[in-house]
């Protein structure tokens, strides 16, 4: 976030369960029960509501001066951008529709139960400075049906006292200095809107401006060149002829304070994976015809460790290549594409915002070595550490180097220890350790069967073991249908309590995560009493993933089992399906002696 920016986020599900407000000064959605829904006429209001109850408690006086104490159903200096269903509220296209660039979209199979999940809506605002917006603001206010706060996400400008709000610089003045930067041809002039005004933050100079946003001016671009094999090895691209930039002109002193593309300027690239698969994935391209390993619409940036140790320098920037078409290097392709089926199954899924829930970007790190553990070239791992993905390489067995990235299992895996640290917490120690270990485990192998065997394809064709080939003997790091499969026991009546230290794997967290993974196993393919699937893989995953929210740090196994029943309760709407799922559940967990 720029600096001079200020962020708050609450979600009523982590708020303190007292009627006066939890943290944030926010009430729980257990206390807002109390306000009658004919309080709120439109949804607008009630957005307005919640965030003024928010921002007033703050102790930020930044925040506090958005709120209008006397009248606490307004806020003045936010205005209403939109109001929209969130997402994954709308019902999946059915087997055959339209899937993504990766074919996981969601498609709900024949015959398997789809819960709807509980609607909720996404009201955005932007702010506001003497009735001016402030640029790069936003505050976002997730309702439920019954316009009670479900999330807020906030991010607003400490604008300094005494900031002019009238312009010098004319409105044309201001677009003639835009043109004149984009060297625009004059014929292209036509669709430049009128300019508006704006408060800008330059970051790098700590300073405040009003400035003129100037939208959608036609750069001139790079007409020369053959038609076909052009910097996208596609042909050359309209984005390449006919460049498209927004700019923000000082309203005072008549610089350009910023100049980007108005589109995103992604481009499709293929090349092989380490498997030697032809993969499809996109990146961004820069100037002078190269193209950056950046999905910036996916929050997914790539960079080469080139053999370094992890304790290195890193890269002074992510992976470049001057075609787009063939892209060489197996390592990254594969770890750009699997951090985009996992970014792509959170926001398709669990309706999640990436790792953290608020758009972080996934950054993947190939070829990295890590001397303290073994020496290189070769580094037997793939991990989640500092926000990132690091991935080393080994050789296989015709002495061929190849890298962890390959493995997508593995890498749901790590990521969704990102998701756990940013939800519950678990303390990475004894029971809780293995939980925090068991739900990447899940959902490793949930992700992995969803890009190999199909979105909501059926469990009966899935593959159980997590990682086959990287565990002792060539066997898998773990069997979630056969723990001792692995040598791991399977039931609470083997476990005992070891010592919570290194050289025990901080009290088995390995080894006993293999417990729950088996009641995951059977809630998974837990079948009615005339044989069909009792419960659908997305909602066995959407029901792991809101029970996860709701977990403290210290949470075990039996304390998962609890708030999966909880959150089933209120995920399935109908009385008779609410309670053969609450059942499958408490069978699943009695079937491994969790209680």
């Amino acid at each position: 976030m720029p600096k001079n920016f200020r962020t708050i986020h609450m979600h009523a599900a982590d708020a303190a369960p007292a009627a006066s407000g939890g943290p944030l000064g926010v009430a729980p959605a257990g206390a807002a029960r109390r306000e009658p829904r004919a309080r709120f006429t439109n949804d607008e209001a009630a957005a307005r509501y919640h965030l003024h109850q928010m921002l007033d408690r703050q102790e930020d006086p930044t925040l506090r001066e958005l709120t209008a104490p006397s009248r606490p159903e307004v806020v003045p200096d936010l205005r209403l951008l939109d109001v929209r269903p969130a997402p994954g509220q709308q019902r999946p296209p059915r087997r055959g529709a339209a899937t993504g660039p990766l074919g996981i979209a969601p498609a709900a199979a024949a015959g398997e139960r789809r819960a709807p999940p509980t609607p909720t809506t996404l009201v955005r605002f932007e702010q506001t400075h003497a009735s001016i917006p402030v640029f790069g603001s936003r505050a976002t206010v997730e309702l439920d049906g019954d316009r009670k706060v479900v999330s807020i996400y906030a991010s607003v400008g400490e604008i300094p006292r005494g900031l002019s709000a009238i312009a010098k610089l004319g409105p044309s003045d201001a677009v003639a200095l835009a043109v004149k930067a984009a060297d625009a041809a004059p014929d292209r002039l036509a669709g430049v809107r009128p300019p508006t005004l704006t408060f800008y933050n330059d970051e790098d100079a700590d300073r405040w401006h009003l400035a003129w946003f100037v939208a959608d001016v036609p750069k001139r671009g790079v007409p020369d060149g053959p038609a076909e094999g052009g910097p996208h090895g596609l042909g050359r691209s309209p984005r390449d002829l006919f460049p498209v930039f927004n700019y923000l002109v000082d309203a005072h002193e008549g610089t350009i304070l910023l100049a980007y593309p108005a589109h995103a300027m992604v481009t499709l690239c293929r090349g092989l994976d380490v498997d030697g698969v032809r993969q499809r994935f996109y990146a961004e391209q820069n100037g002078g015809g190269t193209f950056e390993m950046f999905d910036k619409p996916r929050s997914i940036r790539t960079f080469d460790l080139q053999g370094g140790d992890l304790s290195g320098p890193f890269p002074s920037a992510a992976i470049t290549s001057p075609a787009a078409d063939p892209w060489n290097g197996p390592a990254a392709i594969s770890a750009h594409v699997n951090a985009m089926r996992v970014q792509e199954f959170l926001f398709s899924v669990l309706a999640r915002n990436s790792v953290d829930d608020n758009g972080m970007e996934l950054v993947s790190v190939v070829n990295c070595t890590y001397g303290q553990h073994e020496p290189p070239p070769q580094w037997h791992n793939a991990v989640w550490w500092n926000g990132r993905m690091w991935y080393g390489q080994a050789l296989d067995g015709g002495g061929q180097m190849r890298s962890y990235s390959r493995h997508l299992d593995v890498i749901a895996h790590e990521l969704t220890h990102g998701v756990t640290e940013h939800t519950a917490g678990l303390v990475y120690l004894h029971l809780s350790g293995a939980l925090n270990e068991s739900v990447s485990d899940i959902f490793g192998m949930i992700v992995q069967n969803w890009v190999a065997q199909g979105a909501d394809s059926d469990v009966s064709g899935w593959t159980w073991e997590l990682g086959p080939g990287l565990g002792s003997a060539g066997g898998p790091l773990r069997d979630m249908a056969n723990p001792r499969n692995t040598g791991d026991p399977d039931h609470m009546s083997q476990y005992v309590k070891l010592p919570g230290d290194e050289h025990h794997d901080m009290g088995g967290v390995h080894k006993y995560s293999n417990i729950h993974n088996r009641a995951a196993y059977l809630l998974l393919t837990a079948t009615e009493a005339d044989g069909s699937r009792a419960m659908a893989a997305r909602d066995v995953a959407v029901l792991y993933y809101l029970a996860l929210k709701r977990l403290g740090s210290t949470a075990n196994f039996s304390d998962m089992r609890d708030a999966m029943v909880e959150t089933a309760r209120s995920y399935f709407g109908d009385p008779a399906e609410r309670t053969r799922m609450v059942a499958h559940i408490e069978k699943a967990y009695d079937g491994v002696g969790i209680t």
